[in-house]
C-alpha cells in the first residue's frame, strides 16, 4: 500500500493515535491539519476499550502558517504522553479570521493508549514563544505511509533476499569477471565476506611466491576492485590473506539497508616463475559468508592459454633475415635477395617470442631447408649458446630439416631459466656442385615451433614463410658480371632545398655561398659490394669539381683500413693510410694545399659489404680554375669511380655523379605554423564521490595566428561533477560558461590566445549519485577554430551529426581527445546531500557562491535508487538550512510554491506524477522521526495554506515510486536574504529519507555527508596613471593590480606604492630602487612626466551593477575588502617634470626651527 492510497483510504476513517512526546521548534509550531482526512470535518475519536469520549479544549491562536504549540496534558494522569489535537485546516483559518483569541471546543479521544492512560486530557494555550523555547521536547514523528506495520513487515519478510552471482561462465587470462552481491536484509552489525581463492582443486595455481607481496610478483589475479557502499550503510575493505592464498572483501554494515555490490576480478598472465603450470580450463570459486556462515558458492571457468610465436627477424620472409657470417645483410630490398654462393656458410635469423618455460612440457623447432643444405652444427650451437644453456639443448639436422628440442625443466631449472626472445641463428651452406646458371632452391614446408603446454598433450604452434634462396651460377662469375651489377654507391650534396611544407626537397640539391665555414660540401660518399664475392683491391676515385676548395677528407670512426692518395692543386700527390678502428678525423695535406682528387684503396671488400661514408671538407671557391667567377646558379658535378680486381677487363669503372646548384643563401626550413593543440584526460580514482578524481587538460604547442580565437568544449563524464577550473595561465578576458546537451554538461572556454603556454585544467570529482546507468561514461574535448583554419591533425574533424550539438554546431571543430571514465560502486537505495551556489555549474557536495553574484542557491536531498528495480513509497523530510540547525551560519529561505521540486538529477526533468509536498514552520528534529509513526503529517500543510514562505523550516515530500537506476532530488530553490552580510559563512543541508524497504537515513547539518554552500569572494583593485594636464589617455598598469580576499584582507595604499614623497620618485629613477615605487609603474611613465606622489592617490568606483539590490560603494584605504571593491581603481597623477615645485619642509628640532630645501 503506498502513501497516496493510504491517505485516500484514511480520509473517512476514524483516526487512531498513539500518545507521543512532541518537540516544538522555537516559536515555530504546528501547521494546521491532517491531510489524510480529506475535506470532511473530522474529530479525533478514541479507540480505547470503553470508547469513552472525553472533552478537551484547544485554542486557535494564530494563522495557519503561524500556529503555535499546542501542549496536551492529561489532568487525571501526569504520566500521560503529549497528544496533538487535529482540526480541519479551513476551520482553523476561519477561527483565526473571526477572532484570534477565541477558544473552540472539540471532542477528542485517545487511540492505542495503555489502559492506565485512558484519562481525559486538556489543552492549554501556550502561545508564549518563551515558553516554547523553555519547554522544547522530543518529537517522535513518522511517515504518512501504511500504519499497518504488521502488514508492511510481512511484506518485507516475503520479499527478503540475499544473492551472489557471477556475470560470466568463462574468462581468459588478462580478462575480467564481475561478481554481484545483493541483499535487502542487511542489518546493522552484519558482516558479509566475499572470499576468492587463488588456487583450485583441479590444478590451477595463481599464487605468488612464498614471502613475496602480490605487487612484487603479480599473481593471476591482477586486481580486485569493489564497489564501496554509501557511508550511511557501512564500510567495505579488501585484504589479501597470504596464509590461505585468497582475497577477502569484508562488508561491515552499520545501518539496515538494501544494496548491491560489484566485485570486479581482473586476471593477468603472470604466473609464479618457480613452478610448472598447465594450460586448460579450470573451475574457480568464490564464496559469500554472512557473519562467518557460508551462504553461497559461485563457480566460473578460467581458461589458461600459452602461445608461442615464431617469426623471421626482419619480418615477412626468409629473404629479409639472411646474413653473411661477417654480419652483412644479403637482401636487396624486402622483396629480393642477391644470389648466394654454393658451399659458403650463411646465417638465417629467426625469433622465438612468447616462449614461456613455465608452460613448457616439451618444445620442438623444425626448419625445413632447401635440398643440399648442410647445417654447421658447431657454429650454430655456439651462436645460440647463451639462450639455450639452461635447456642443455642443441641443434641437429634430420634430412633437410634443422631441429631444436627444448625439454621440460625441473623447478630448480625453472628458477634459473629465462624466456627466449633473442634471435635464433641457423648457420650452414648449400653443399653442391655450382650450377651453370643462377638456380633457385626452396622448401615448401614452413618452419614451425610446437610447444606442449600441459600433461595431457595440448599444444601451441606457430609457423612462418618457407626458406627460399638463389644459388649463383658459373656463368655469373665476377669476371662476367656487368660493373653496374657489382657496385652501388651514394654521394650526398651539401644541402637540399625545402618544400613549402617544411620537408626536404631531395630533387633540389644545393650548396650556398653564404656558408663560408669549412664543412662537407659532399657527404656520405660510399660504395657497396652487391655480390656474393669478396672483392680485392677496391679503388674509389673522387674527382672534386672545379669551384670547390676542398682542404680535407672527413673519415668516420671504426672504419675499415684503407690507403689514400690526394692529388693536390699544384699537381703533386700525398699518400697515407688509415688503420682499422680509427677515430673520426679529417685528413689534410701537411702543407695545407687544396685537394683536387681523392683515391681510396681497400685491400678487400667482403660480400655485400659497404665502405665507410666519407666527406669532402672545405668551402666554395671564389673563382674557377680559369679565373672566372663562381656564381649563383652554377652547377657543380662530383664524380665517383669504383672498380676492383677480377672484374671484366673490358668494363670501365662504375661511375656515380652528384650534381648541386650554387645558391646565395643557406636554405631555411619554412616556419610552418599550425594550430597544434592537444588535450588529455586522466582518471586517478574510481570511488564514488571522490574529490579530485581526475583532470582534463589542454596544451597549446603552436598557433597559426597570434592572437588566435579558440573555443574549447569539454564534455564532462556523466558520473562526475566539476570541482574547479585552473585558469591561471589563461588570458584575462577568457569566458567560461556551461550548457547541457542530452543531459551532459559541456564546459565552454573561449577567448583570444596569444601564447603557447596558455593552457587550462578542469578538476573533476566523481559523482556520488551512481546507478547502473552511469557506472561508465567518457570525457570528450573539442576545439572550434575560426573559419578556414585547421588543426595540425585534421583527421578528427567533427562531422557526426550526433556530436555537433556539443560544439554548438560549429562547422570547423575538431576532436582533441576522448577517454573512458568509470566508477566502481555498490548499488542500493540511499540518500545524498548536494548543493549549488552561484559559482557552480551543477549540484555538488561543496557549493560556492561568490559575494558579487546572485543570492539564489539550491540545496537538494537526493534519493538514489541504483538498483535494477523500482523502489516505492519514498519519503524525504528536508530541513530548510538555517542557523537553527546548530551548524549553518546563515538562513536560507524558500521563495514561493515553486521553490520545492522533485527533479530527475540525471536528466534535469521535473517530476510531478506521484509527488506530494507539505510544509511546516517547525524545526523538526530529524533524528527523532520514526518511519512507523502515523502522525507526522499533522505538522504540515499544503502549499495553498502557506502565507509566508520565508518562515517554512521543514518540507515533507512523498514520492510514490523512484524508478530503477534513477536519482530523484528534492530540490530546495531559495535565496539568502542577508547575502550581502553573510560573507565567509556556510550553510548546510540536512534531511531524513526512507522507503518501504529502507529505514530512515539521517543526514545532519554539518556532518560528513551534509552538502554545503559557502559565500566567499575576492576583489581586484586596478591601478592606473592619470595625466594631470589631460594631454593623454590614462595608463593602466595591470602588473600591480592587487587582489584581496573579501571580508579578510585590508586594502592599504602601500599595497600599490609605498612612496610618500616626490623625492622617492627621483631616487627610484636614479638609483633603480623599486622598493617604494614598483618598476612596472616607472616603466609606464612616458618621458617628460613624473609621478606626483605627494598629491596622493584616489580611488575611482567601477560603476558595476550588482544583483539582489546590493549597493556599489567605493573602495577605501584602511578598510576590509568588500564585494563592491572589485573593479575599483587606484589613481595616481602624472605631471610634467618642469612643473614640480620644491616645498620647504620645516622641522622642529630641539625647539629650533630648521628649514630645508
Amino acid at each position: 500500500m503506498n502513501n497516496r492510497k493510504y491517505i485516500k483510504n484514511s480520509a473517512n476513517a476514524r483516526q487512531r493515535f498513539s500518545i507521543r512526546k512532541l518537540t516544538i521548534g522555537t516559536a515555530s509550531v504546528l501547521l494546521g491539519t491532517v491531510f489524510y482526512l480529506g475535506t470532511s470535518e473530522t474529530t479525533a475519536q478514541a479507540a480505547s476499550a470503553d470508547s469513552a469520549e472525553k472533552e478537551v479544549q484547544t485554542v486557535a491562536t494564530s494563522p495557519i502558517v503561524k500556529n503555535e504549540a499546542t501542549t496536551v496534558k492529561s489532568s487525571a494522569d501526569t504520566n500521560a504522553k503529549t497528544q496533538i489535537v487535529h482540526q480541519k485546516t479551513a476551520e482553523l483559518a476561519k477561527t483565526d479570521v473571526e477572532n484570534k483569541t477565541d477558544k473552540s471546543t472539540v471532542q477528542a479521544t485517545e487511540a492505542n493508549v495503555d489502559k492506565k492512560d485512558d484519562k481525559p486530557v486538556a489543552t492549554k494555550d501556550v502561545n508564549s514563544a518563551e515558553k516554547v523555547r523553555q519547554n522544547t521536547q522530543t518529537l517522535d514523528t513518522l511517515k504518512a505511509v501504511p500504519t499497518n506495520t504488521a502488514e508492511l513487515n510481512e511484506s518485507k519478510a516475503e520479499n527478503t533476499y540475499t544473492d551472489f552471482t557471477v556475470d560470466k561462465d568463462k574468462i581468459d587470462t588478462e580478462d575480467s569477471v564481475t561478481f554481484n552481491f545483493s541483499t535487502n536484509e542487511a542489518k546493522a552489525g552484519d558482516v558479509y565476506k566475499i572470499v576468492i581463492p587463488e588456487t583450485t582443486t583441479d590444478g590451477f595455481d595463481g599464487t605468488t611466491k612464498d614471502g613475496e607481496s602480490t605487487d612484487k610478483n603479480p599473481a593471476t589475479i591482477d586486481s580486485v576492485d569493489f564497489g564501496q557502499f554509501d557511508s550511511s550503510y557501512g564500510t567495505a575493505t579488501k585484504t589479501y590473506d597470504a596464509d590461505k592464498k585468497q582475497w577477502v572483501i569484508t562488508d561491515t554494515f552499520t545501518h539496515d539497508n538494501t544494496s548491491s555490490q560489484p566485485i570486479i576480478l581482473t586476471t593477468s598472465n603472470h604466473f609464479r616463475d618457480d613452478k610448472l603450470h598447465s594450460t586448460g580450463t579450470f573451475t574457480r570459486q568464490a564464496f559469500l559468508y554472512k557473519n562467518d556462515h557460508l551462504l553461497k558458492t559461485v563457480e566460473f571457468k578460467q581458461t589458461v592459454t600459452d602461445s608461442v610465436y615464431l617469426y623471421w627477424e626482419q619480418g615477412g620472409d626468409s629473404k629479409n633475415s639472411l646474413y653473411t657470417t661477417k654480419g652483412n645483410k644479403v637482401n636487396v630490398d624486402s622483396n629480393e635477395n642477391y644470389p648466394l654462393l654454393a658451399n659458403t656458410d650463411y646465417e638465417w635469423h629467426l625469433n622465438i617470442s612468447n616462449f614461456n618455460e613455465n608452460f613448457n612440457y616439451g618444445t620442438t623447432l623444425e626448419i625445413p631447408m632447401p635440398e643440399n643444405f648442410v647445417l654447421n652444427t658447431d657454429a650454430t650451437n655456439k651462436a645460440n649458446n647463451s639462450d639455450l644453456s639452461a635447456y642443455n639443448a642443441s641443434f641437429s639436422q634430420d634430412g633437410t630439416v634443422v631441429k631444436l628440442t627444448l625439454p621440460q625443466l625441473s623447478e630448480a631449472q625453472l628458477s634459473r631459466a629465462s624466456n627466449i626472445y633473442s634471435a635464433v641463428k641457423i648457420i650452414g651452406q648449400f653443399k653442391m656442385d655450382v650450377p651453370r646458371g643462377n638456380t633457385q632452391l626452396s622448401n615448401s614446408n614452413q618452419p614451425t615451433i610446437t610447444q606442449q603446454t600441459n600433461a595431457v598433450g595440448d599444444k601451441s604452434s606457430s609457423s612462418i614463410n618457407p626458406v627460399t634462396v638463389t644459388i649463383l651460377g658459373k656463368d655469373h662469375g665476377l669476371d662476367s658480371l656487368p660493373i653496374g651489377d657489382i657496385f652501388t654507391a651514394t654521394i650526398d650534396p651539401d644541402r637540399y632545398e625545402f618544400k613549402s611544407d617544411g620537408s626536404i626537397d631531395d630533387s633540389k640539391p644545393v650548396t650556398p655561398m653564404e656558408d663560408t665555414r669549412n664543412h662537407n660540401l659532399n657527404s656520405s660518399i660510399s660504395a657497396r659490394n652487391t655480390t656474393a664475392y669478396n672483392l680485392k683491391n677496391v679503388v674509389m676515385t673522387v674527382n672534386i669539381p672545379d669551384g670547390m676548395n676542398i682542404s680535407g677528407l672527413s673519415v668516420p670512426s671504426n672504419t675499415n683500413g684503407f690507403k689514400y692518395t690526394f692529388t693536390l692543386a699544384d699537381g703533386t700527390t700525398e699518400t697515407g693510410s688509415v688503420d682499422v678502428n680509427n677515430q673520426s678525423t679529417i685528413l689534410k695535406d701537411n702543407a695545407g694545399k687544396l685537394i683536387k682528387k681523392v683515391v681510396l684503396t681497400f685491400d678487400e671488400l667482403n660480400a655485400f659489404e659497404s665502405t665507410p661514408n666519407f666527406g669532402l671538407n672545405g668551402v666554395l671557391a671564389k673563382t674557377y680554375a680559369d679565373g672566372s667567377e663562381v656564381k649563383v646558379g652554377n652547377n657543380l658535378h662530383t664524380d665517383l669511380y669504383v672498380t676492383a680486381d677480377g672484374i671484366n677487363n673490358s668494363s670501365a669503372p662504375a661511375l656515380f655523379t652528384q650534381n648541386q646548384i650554387i645558391v646565395e643563401k643557406i636554405p631555411v626550413r619554412p616556419e610552418v605554423h599550425y594550430n597544434t593543440i592537444t588535450a588529455s584526460g586522466r582518471q586517478d580514482n574510481k570511488v564514488p564521490g571522490a574529490s579530485e578524481a581526475g583532470r582534463i587538460s589542454s596544451y597549446i604547442s603552436d598557433l597559426l595566428n597570434k592572437p588566435e580565437k579558440l573555443t574549447y568544449y569539454a564534455v564532462l563524464p556523466i558520473n562526475t561533477v566539476l570541482s574547479s577550473i585552473n585558469k591561471t595561465a589563461l588570458p584575462r578576458d577568457v569566458k567560461i560558461t556551461s550548457f547541457k546537451v542530452n543531459g551532459r554538461t559541456v564546459v565552454k572556454i573561449s577567448g583570444e590566445f596569444t601564447a603557447t603556454n596558455q593552457n587550462w585544467e578542469l578538476v573533476l570529482n566523481n559523482s556520488n549519485l551512481i546507478t547502473h546507468l552511469n557506472l561508465s561514461s567518457d570525457l570528450q574535448v573539442y576545439l572550434a577554430l575560426p573559419e578556414g583554419e585547421k588543426l595540425s591533425n585534421t583527421s578528427y574533424r567533427v562531422t557526426d551529426q550526433s556530436l555537433l550539438p556539443f560544439v554548438e554546431n560549429s562547422e570547423n571543430a575538431y576532436r582533441l581527445t576522448t577517454s573512458n571514465w568509470d566508477v566502481i560502486a555498490a548499488t542500493g537505495t540511499y540518500s545524498k546531500s548536494l548543493a549549488q551556489g552561484n559559482q557552480d555549474i551543477d549540484l555538488l557536495f561543496k557549493g560556492q557562491s561568490d559575494d558579487k553574484g546572485s543570492w539564489n542557491m539550491t540545496f537538494s536531498n537526493v534519493l538514489v535508487n541504483s538498483e535494477d528495480k523500482d523502489t516505492y513509497n519514498a519519503v524525504v523530510v528536508s530541513h530548510v538550512p538555517g542557523t537553527d540547525d546548530g551548524k549553518s551560519q546563515f538562513d536560507f529561505k524558500l521563495k514561493d510554491a515553486n521553490s520545492v521540486q522533485v527533479v530527475n538529477t540525471a536528466t534535469g526533468d521535473i517530476i510531478e506524477s506521484g509527488i506530494e509536498k507539505y510544509y511546516s514552520t517547525e524545526n523538526i528534529n530529524l533524528n527523532s522521526i520514526k518511519w512507523d509513526d502515523p502522525s507526522l503529517k499533522s505538522h504540515f500543510v499544503t502549499a495553498d495554506k502557506v502565507t509566508d514562505w520565508a518562515k517554512i523550516k521543514t518540507v515533507l515530500t512523498t514520492i510514490s515510486v523512484v524508478p530503477a537506476n534513477s536519482t530523484y532530488g528534492v530540490t530546495l530553490n531559495g535565496y539568502d536574504p542577508t547575502f550581502e552580510k553573510d560573507l565567509n559563512k556556510t550553510a548546510y543541508g540536512s534531511s531524513v529519507a526512507w522507503t518501504d524497504l529502507l529505514k530512515p537515513i539521517v543526514i545532519n547539518a554539518g556532518d560528513k555527508n551534509s552538502a554545503s554552500i559557502t559565500i566567499s569572494g575576492q576583489s581586484t583593485i586596478n591601478f592606473k596613471l592619470h595625466f594631470n594636464d589631460g594631454s593623454q589617455a590614462d595608463i593602466l598598469v595591470p602588473d600591480i593590480n592587487h587582489t584581496y580576499k573579501d571580508g579578510v584582507d585590508t586594502v592599504n595604499k602601500s599595497d600599490f606604492i609605498k612612496a610618500t614623497k616626490n623625492s622617492d620618485y627621483d631616487n627610484a629613477v636614479n638609483n633603480k630602487d623599486y622598493s617604494l615605487i614598483p618598476k612596472a609603474v616607472l616603466d609606464a611613465i612616458p618621458n617628460g612626466y613624473v609621478l606626483d606622489v605627494e598629491s596622493g592617490a584616489k580611488i575611482e568606483n567601477s560603476d558595476t551593477k550588482y544583483p539582489n539590490g546590493m549597493k556599489n560603494g567605493t573602495a577605501e584605504f584602511g578598510k576590509t575588502s568588500m564585494y563592491y571593491f572589485d573593479g575599483d581603481t587606484v589613481v595616481y597623477n602624472l605631471i610634467k617634470a618642469n612643473s614640480f615645485t620644491k616645498k620647504k619642509i620645516v622641522v622642529n628640532c630641539n625647539n629650533k626651527l630648521n628649514t630645508f630645501g
